[in-house]
């Protein structure tokens, strides 16, 4: 039987990418990626988000999200999308 890998989380991922920013002193940009990180775990209520879930579909609601929700700005979302 094989074995099925559990899920890549997103988020994990993120938070050992901005440890690591931290951790070379790069404060700048572990503080822009922090605060993106924090308008996406509010959109996602705090649960998990698999790479698996990082699809066009998924995306799309997001920016919209970003767009009638909080009311950025085009430069804000595209500066929020990049992290993905």
């Amino acid at each position: 039987m094989a074995r099925v890998k559990d899920p890549v989380s997103f988020i994990k991922y993120a938070e050992n990418y901005l440890a690591e920013l931290k951790r070379k002193g790069k404060m700048g940009t572990h503080n822009k990626t922090n605060a993106t990180l924090l308008k996406l775990k509010i959109y996602l209520n705090n649960a998990d988000l698999s790479f698996d879930e990082l699809d066009l579909i998924f995306l799309k609601a997001y920016e919209r999200y970003l767009r009638e929700t909080l009311h950025n700005c085009t430069n804000t979302i595209h500066g929020n999308l990049k992290i993905f």
